[in-house]
């Protein structure tokens, strides 16, 4: 699946790596072209998302570049008592890579593309086998940001206009002209 992906023969193929350094994780990474990191709103998270950042720009790139701006953060179980909002998780995870340090990026840190607020309609959708866009608004939009940035016309030349793709079961990603 993953030479498939490729080669060119799917416009998007999406694998939920386990963390850490393994071969499971480490394979998979050395034929992607984009790269979403997901994090809760956290400090130790804070410090895995640079960790992770650093793998797939430096350590890895004798293997396979993967270019910066092809590398983002995706904020999941935000909530009113987060410590971070998504800015501030930004801008604290580039102040964090800017210090001398093992994690020292040059104060670069992958921008928070999307934010997946804590929502109890995810496990009522999941326990129910429905789609949680159906059931949650908030899972909606934050899917619609991430379906903008990666299908949508000037995004990344993935889709055309008028083209449907489909993402996940029940999920479906229609470009508009």
């Amino acid at each position: 699946l993953v030479i498939r992906a490729y080669t060119g023969d799917y416009a998007a193929i999406l694998l939920d790596l386990p963390p850490g350094e393994s071969e499971w994780t480490l394979q998979p990474l050395l034929a992607a072209n984009k790269v979403l990191i997901v994090a809760r709103p956290s400090l130790d998270q804070l410090h895995a998302v640079a960790h992770t950042a650093k793998l797939i720009t430096q350590r890895l790139a004798g293997q396979h570049q993967i270019d910066r701006q092809a590398v983002f953060t995706v904020l999941n179980f935000r909530h009113k008592g987060s410590a971070f909002t998504p800015n501030s998780f930004a801008a604290a995870g580039a102040q964090y890579s800017a210090k001398p340090g093992p994690m020292h990026m040059g104060g670069w840190f992958p921008p928070v593309l999307a934010s997946f607020e804590q929502d109890e309609q995810v496990t009522r959708a999941q326990d129910q086998q429905r789609p949680v866009a159906d059931l949650s608004e908030s899972f909606a939009r934050s899917i619609q940001v991430l379906a903008d940035a990666f299908f949508a016309p000037g995004g990344n030349g993935m889709a055309r206009p008028g083209q449907l793709r489909r993402i996940l079961p029940g999920l479906s990603i229609r470009v508009r002209k």
